[in-house]
């Protein structure tokens, strides 16, 4: 075996992909066979998963013995159960064995996908049963099997049943199991259904003869214990019973006549009820009728063991005279409504039921009811008897209708006013309501004092309504309801006014409008009513109510509900009032034209007013009006106010803020292209964070500008083409007063970039690289750029040359760019390769067979792609392959030396050279032989393999 333990080793069988083994010690190796198909394969080793050893020794792959089934799955703790195991691919050579968990047995191999074992004693459990050689290959998977106790009979429920088979039979005992319950008749085995482990039910079978048999259980169907005896008897028949009819009250004496009843065990099935009967011949038995709640036709049969019974016969339930309900049981006092009396037994063509004192003659509709017409009576409970009825019933008289008021008391002829009918008893689905005692109204009660209705169309003067109980009651007097003519409007006068502290009026024109008592109300919109004044038959006047300024459709109504629907509309108007002013702000040198913003300006003289400073306004609209503001003493805000030239204020508070004269002292960058868009931070003083601060260059518009303090305000330049060199920056607080201040800002075109000289420098060190183009400027903001990193210029040469330095900044190739103010440079892209060290990081693998000829991968950086690279190993060299800048390939050579050999990659074009790393040298492994040689195709079979150097 040895005695040095080794590192991780991978295994492979045949050309396979390899896998991770185990080295035990120098001589021994352990992997698991993975999956593969039948057959021999070489099982090699390697320490990196690259060289492998050239032993040669083999591996025999079986196809794995898969178990599907077993029948019998459950058998008793006695065992003796021959199971047959169905499956694949049971191995044919060797002895086999099946194992009952820890128990095995010898197993009879009927041919390869069939074995048959018989069960050995056991506990009770469930245990996994397996096939298994004497070689010490196991099936793959394994079937379940079930060892139970034996089980016992104690009591048969019932112990006898018909020869005609069907007997739901209960078996009590012990130790019954749910999976393959069996009862067998004296050889004739059923399945069974299991209930718990004490109880379990069968179905006896049809049998040839009256006969004692002994019926067993089983929990599979093959082992079958002693059992108890089960009587077939003859089935009991029914052929006639007497009487026919009974009733529902019950006592009676019934007689059932047939055949083959037998003595001390014969019942009565009556319905869905079992009774003991009174046995009197084989032929004839006797029992009672019990109380029923309902007539009707039942079945009468008769069993012989309370469990199955025998063809049957019909037998009628009947009752006498029965009344149950009233329907309806609420009607008027008044008397008149036909109230239906609903039960059973009714005869004839008539009875007679007594309501309260009165009795009334009711006429017979059906056996199950009968209608009668209510007397007359008090208010409240009336009971209503029948002869013969066990019970009387309660009938509810409620009390007579009361209409006090109907509201809105008016509406138009064309109807469809929306109608509160206030009163007294009103009842849900019994009041009804008529227009001129007549004409039906549809109703919909509330409550019992409240009742919508709407109004149906009649023609123009006074009609009454009235609401009752079922029938109109003579001499009850209704409630008057106006009909007047429909209301059309043509026009109102004035249609528009404004919101001031006093209300005006307004006329409303039309025809309708009836007389002075009807009173009409004018509408504002949705909301607002108020009363009108009746000045004719066409016109109406209106008080305006509280309106804000807006747009109101105007209508008359009579009765707050019916609005006529004509489109007219008044127009409520705002007063006069200032919004905002623009700009808000300026210099206190005063001269800013100020816009004053707002709404309804009279057209009028204007004055505006700076705190107590007065100047005069011009009217651009209704809306705007323009001013200069003065010239103050002090900075600061003050309150702005509008005046009327007849000394009337304009509503509306605004202030004006009168700030100090900027100082500008520079601008940085003080130069910039031509193309605009450079950034500038213009310093000075009084700077102010405003909406509209912003920098004018010479007469351009205005840019917005950023606020950064109050002495530094940031710039965008615009674009500056029509300028020849230079022009007059100034800042604005409100985007139009110019500071007195100005500094200068140079308009310059952008640097263009021709060649750079060298082309290549070394990224760790400072490199000067000379830029030779057109537009250098000998300015202090001269700058270079590579790629991202900006840096002052080293030296101004002339408008053609400039010197850089590199600053030790990233390696690969970098755009050099050069720029007069540092902030436009320019675009011309022209690139340098800045070198960076060669380093290798890692190698993989680290270590390998001496014999060599398997590749590595080099992991590090700096690799210079195209150039020839060359791989050390101590003194032997090999030619490398560049896949890029982090990774270089190539083929490790065979050496004499096992140990650890100095690995380094070289560039000889570049004379560059990387840094070392280790790799380990190791002899070639042996294996000499496998244990167990063999295994199943699905994989799984642990191997250790004996040889050398492994």
């Amino acid at each position: 075996m040895g005695e040095q333990i080794q590192k991780t080793v991978y295994c492979r069988f045949g050309d396979d992909q390899p896998f991770e083994g185990r080295a035990i010690t120098s001589t021994a190796a352990f992997c698991v066979s993975p999956p593969q198909r039948a057959g021999n394969m070489t099982l090699e080793l390697s320490s990196n998963m690259l060289d492998f050893s050239t032993s040669g020794v083999a591996f025999e792959f079986l196809d794995s013995s898969m178990l599907q089934s077993c029948e019998p799955s459950t058998g008793t703790v006695a065992g003796s159960v021959s199971v047959t195991i169905r499956g694949l691919a049971f191995p044919q050579q060797g002895t086999m064995l099946c194992r009952f968990g820890r128990a095995s047995v010898t197993a009879s191999m009927l041919n390869s996908t069939h074995a048959v074992c018989v069960s050995p004693e056991h506990i009770p459990g469930r245990v996994q049963l397996t096939l298994a050689n004497d070689d010490g290959l196991e099936s793959e998977n394994f079937v379940y099997f079930d060892f139970v106790q034996v089980p016992e009979i104690s009591r048969l429920i019932p112990s006898s049943g018909s020869l005609l088979g069907g007997t739901a039979l209960t078996v009590v005992g012990l130790y019954f199991q749910e999976e393959s319950p069996y009862c067998r008749f004296s050889g004739h085995a059923i399945r069974g259904e299991v209930i718990s482990s004490t109880v379990m039910r069968c179905i006896s079978p049809e049998w040839p003869i009256e006969a004692d048999v002994s019926v067993e259980v089983s929990v599979n169907g093959i082992e079958f214990n002693p059992g108890l005896l089960f009587t077939f008897t003859q089935p009991a028949i029914v052929a006639e019973v007497y009487p026919r009819t009974v009733h529902v009250t019950g006592g009676e004496t019934l007689t059932v006549y047939g055949k083959n009843f037998l003595p001390s065990s014969a019942f009565v099935g009556i319905g869905d009820e079992i009774f003991q009967s009174v046995f009197l011949t084989s032929s004839m038995l006797t029992c009672t009728t019990q109380q029923r709640p309902w007539p009707g036709n039942v079945t009468v049969a008769v069993s012989n063991n309370e469990a199955d019974f025998s063809s049957n016969v019909l037998l009628e339930f009947a009752h006498e005279t029965l009344v149950r309900e009233l329907r309806p049981s609420r009607v008027s006092a008044t008397g008149g409504t036909f109230v239906t009396l609903v039960g059973s037994g009714f005869s004839g063509s008539s009875i007679i039921a007594q309501f309260g004192e009165s009795n009334v003659d009711c006429s017979v509709i059906s056996e199950g009811s009968a209608v009668c017409e209510a007397p007359q009576n008090k208010a409240g409970l009336v009971e209503v008897a029948v002869q013969g009825n066990p019970t009387n019933l309660v009938l509810e008289l409620y009390p007579e209708q009361v209409l006090e008021e109907v509201s809105p008391s008016t509406g138009p002829v064309s109807g469809c006013t929306l109608l509160r009918l206030v009163g007294l008893n009103f009842i849900d689905a019994e009041t009804k309501c008529v227009l001129d005692r007549d004409r039906s109204i549809p109703v919909t009660t509330l409550s019992s004092t409240l009742v919508l209705a709407v109004s149906p169309s009649r023609a123009h003067g006074m009609a009454e309504i009235g609401c009752f109980a079922t029938v109109p009651i003579d001499g009850v007097e209704g409630s008057e309801f106006l009909y007047h003519s429909p209301v059309e409007l043509t026009r109102i006068f004035p249609q528009q006014d404004y919101l001031l502290d006093r209300r005006g009026t307004i006329t409303v024109y039309g025809t309708g409008f009836g007389r002075n008592e009807e009173r009409p109300q004018c509408i504002f919109g949705s909301i607002s009513l108020v009363a009108g004044v009746l000045r004719s038959s066409s016109s109406v006047q209106c008080a305006l109510p509280e309106l804000q300024p807006g747009k109101y459709s105007v209508g008359i109504t009579y009765n707050g509900e019916d609005i006529s629907n004509e489109e007219l509309i008044f127009t409520m108007l705002n007063s006069a009032r200032t919004h905002i002013l623009l700009p808000s702000l300026g210099q206190k040198a005063g001269g800013t034209s100020v816009t004053v913003i707002g709404t309804d300006f009279a057209r009028a003289r204007h004055r505006c007013i700076f705190g107590e400073d007065a100047v005069p306004g011009v009217q651009l609209s209704s809306s705007a009006i323009r001013c200069r503001s003065p010239v103050v003493k002090q900075p600061g805000a003050v309150d702005f106010r509008l005046m009327l030239a007849d000394g009337k204020r304009v509503d509306g508070d605004l202030s004006f803020l009168f700030h100090l004269d900027l100082e500008l002292k520079k601008a940085l960058p003080s130069s910039g292209s031509v193309s605009g868009g450079t950034p500038i931070t213009v310093m000075g003083q009084y700077f102010e964070d405003t909406e509209t601060l912003s920098c004018h260059f010479g007469t351009l518009p205005p840019e917005d500008a950023q606020y950064i303090s109050s002495t530094q305000v940031l710039c965008l330049s615009p674009r500056l083409s029509d300028v020849e060199s230079e022009v007059a920056l100034f800042v604005s607080l409100n985007a139009q007063d110019r500071a007195s201040d100005s500094v200068t800002f140079q308009v310059q075109p952008i640097p263009q970039v021709i060649s750079v000289k060298p082309t290549k420098a070394d990224g760790a060190t400072v490199s000067l690289i000379t830029v030779m183009g057109r537009h250098f400027a000998s300015t202090e903001s001269l700058c270079c750029s590579f790629g991202s990193h900006v840096s002052p210029a080293m030296a101004w040469l002339s408008p053609q040359l400039v010197v850089c330095q590199t600053d030790m900044i990233n390696s690969g190739n970098v755009t050099v760019e050069v720029s007069n103010n540092c902030a436009d440079f320019s675009t011309d892209g022209l690139s340098i390769v800045l070198l960076r060290p060669i380093l290798v990081h890692a190698v993989e693998p680290s270590e390998g067979w001496q014999s060599g000829g398997f590749s590595i991968r080099v992991l590090g950086s700096g690799f210079q792609e195209g150039a020839t690279a060359t791989c050390h190993f101590g003194d032997e060299r090999a030619p490398a392959s560049v896949l890029d800048t982090e990774e270089v390939v190539c083929l490790v050579p065979s050496t004499d030396i096992v140990g650890l050999l100095d690995f380094y990659v070289s560039f000889p074009e570049l004379g560059a050279t990387s840094n070392k790393v280790a790799f380990e040298s190791h002899v070639n492994p042996l294996v000499l032989a496998l244990v167990p040689s063999v295994g199943f195709t699905d994989g799984g079979t642990a191997v250790t393999m004996y040889g050398y150097s492994l």
